[in-house]
């Protein structure tokens, strides 16, 4: 009988040590990818996988907004500058979109910026080159708050018209919309919040459905709950699919969305942290709560039988932050959305660690795998991948993290292959006339080789520095290919605008009484060569009775001869100005340029 309670005792303690720690997710397939680089949790999506391919951005700390690809066959990283010393701060990551002509659309602003900004690449599934730099140019109202947050959702069965929600200059969650990705609808506040700024997060099937979970407020100032709702065919609708409005009488009324967490029920803080859908449509959202400022506790919800059923995944630690106003700033909880029975999360031991924990029974129960472990920065925030069934398992911050103006971070990746040494570089520029000189940074130890790509179809492989005449202007994105002697190659791509611009200013005078405008125009090349011959600029003017734009006159760029005027009568100051095809709409007194 002794010697059967000993076994049995046995038997449990090993299915207790089982589940308290067990081995660890082999370490061959943790890499650096980034060596520098952030991102918050409320702009997504930050990484996508397509086409063998797995795209992610992210703001590094000087203030960059940069997009990475990792070719999965090719176990290469190819890294572009979207925009240079942006916006220290790291809600500026960017988010991405695959369009259904494979190109990709990667959209940032700053932290309450006064721009929503978006560029589409060249090439399908490819971010060595890039379109010009668009903005939305779209919201609620003017006001400083801007925007921030930018997630970008597309609807096949509703045309591909894709979405794009963000928080508003009202600080509210705001919705526009566009079908060719140039033309924006009117931004509308998607639903309010009286005095307070909610938190959105944001999934979805991609056909027909968007699904929302959000906080009513910052738990630093509200005590706050979380809420659900998902969009199909212009209607919004509660889990249990009573209606809670349409598009056509936004914003909706929060007292008519239905809450996954109350905190009137439990006195408890929260904050929203991921959303997904499984196989059958059923909503699942991770979320932490604040029993205490250094006790963050990870939930996971999930919508089944007509009910929300919640479950406690583990504590969490306190909040990664040094700043002691983001008490509540957990290490992080992201779900696979491929599999929502999987989520990854950081947690604090000695500091914090990425780990994955696995359910099989709907969140009751729970496997745990630790992937980071004995770390001397902080590993934190893990984002997983759209679609990511190859590739690249799990994405992380790791490193120091004051607060979110300063912060010391790179970007690490759990991939689905032995463990890849890239070798790190980057490369500044200077420009004269159409020669651009170009200097390159070793920032990684060993031997490497080096060779660039002009963009202009040339390429030198000799050295780390160089120079490069190109033959006319235009805009160019060079690469600094760096080679390991493993074979590990990383590619640093950049922006060289050697494009004329044109400078605008425009006056409207009376003369005897009688309303002309005085245009003149002033050429001038951002490389500081001479201007070419017989370019052309054109006057329109708005005709209201024909309504269209008439052309009322031409000019020709002549040598040497920078300035242009026109003096032509008109009725109203409603026209514009074309250059070689570019045009721009031209107000009183301003100066324009392309």
């Amino acid at each position: 009988m002794l010697l059967k309670r000993i076994f049995i005792t046995i038997f449990i303690l090993s299915l207790l040590l089982t589940f308290i720690a067990p081995p660890p997710i082999r370490a061959a397939g943790k890499t650096r990818l980034v060596d520098n680089g952030a991102w918050c949790w409320f702009a997504d999506p930050r990484a996508v996988c397509y086409g063998g391919k797995t795209h992610f951005g992210w703001v590094d700390n000087g203030g960059s907004i940069i997009v990475g690809s990792y070719f999965h066959s090719k176990k290469t990283m190819t890294s572009a500058v979207l925009s240079k010393n942006y916006c220290r701060d790291d809600h500026a990551n960017p988010s991405l979109l695959i369009r259904p002509d494979k190109r990709i659309m990667v959209f940032w602003s700053g932290h309450y910026s006064q721009g929503m900004h978006y560029k589409i690449s060249k090439k399908p599934n490819d971010i060595s080159s890039w379109g010009p730099e668009y903005s939305v140019g779209r919201n609620t109202h003017k006001g400083k708050n801007g925007y921030t947050y930018p997630n970008p959702v597309m609807l096949r069965r509703e045309k591909n018209k894709i979405f794009l929600f963000f928080r508003g200059s009202d600080k509210q969650p705001t919705i526009t919309t566009t079908m060719d990705g140039k033309k924006w609808t009117k931004a509308r506040t998607l639903l309010k919040s009286a005095g307070c700024r909610p938190y959105v997060k944001i999934d979805s099937n991609g056909k027909d459905t968007i699904y929302f979970t959000f906080t009513d407020g910052n738990p630093n100032t509200v005590k706050t709950s979380i809420y659900f709702m998902f969009y199909r065919k212009g209607v919004f609708y509660n889990a249990d699919k009573t209606v809670i409005g349409n598009v056509h009488n936004l914003p909706l009324k929060l007292s008519k969305i239905k809450k996954i967490y109350d905190y009137n029920q439990s006195k408890i803080k929260s904050w929203v942290h991921d959303i997904a859908v499984d196989n059958k449509r059923r909503p699942i959202v991770v979320y932490s709560t604040f029993p205490s400022r250094a006790n963050h506790r990870y939930y996971y919800a999930r919508w089944i039988g007509g009910k929300w059923s919640t479950y406690k995944i583990t504590s969490a630690g306190g909040s990664i932050s040094g700043d002691k106003r983001e008490p509540y700033y957990s290490g992080g909880i992201a779900i696979n959305h491929s599999n929502p029975s999987i989520v990854y999360l950081s947690r604090k031991k000695r500091n914090f660690e990425i780990e994955k924990w696995r359910t099989k029974n709907g969140g009751k129960n729970w496997q745990r795998r630790v992937i980071s472990s004995s770390s001397k920065t902080k590993d934190v925030r893990p984002t997983v991948p759209r679609n990511s069934s190859k590739g690249v398992n799990v994405l992380w911050m790791s490193g120091s993290y004051p607060d979110y103006n300063n912060y010391k971070t790179s970007i690490m990746g759990l991939l689905q292959s032995n463990k890849v040494f890239f070798p790190s570089g980057s490369y500044s520029f200077s420009v004269k006339g159409t020669s651009v000189v170009f200097k390159g940074r070793q920032l990684s130890k060993g031997p490497v080789r080096f060779q660039w790509r002009f963009g202009d179809g040339q390429k030198d492989g000799k050295s780390l520095n160089t120079n490069h005449n190109y033959q006319k202007p235009g805009v160019y994105y060079p690469m600094l290919t760096v080679t390991n002697k493993q074979g590990m190659t990383n590619n640093f791509v950049r922006k060289v605008d050697l494009r004329l611009k044109t400078y605008i200013r425009a006056k409207v005078q009376k003369v005897k009484g009688k309303k002309k405008v005085k245009i003149s125009c002033r050429l001038a090349n951002s490389a500081g060569a001479k201007i070419p011959a017989r370019q052309k600029i054109c006057l329109y003017q708005w005709s209201s009775r024909l309504r269209r734009w008439i052309k009322k006159g031409v000019l020709r760029t002549k040598a040497d001869q920078t300035s242009y005027y026109y003096r032509k009568q008109i009725r109203k100051s409603k026209y514009r100005l074309s250059f070689n095809g570019s045009t721009h709409f031209c107000k009183s007194a301003t100066d324009i340029v392309f």
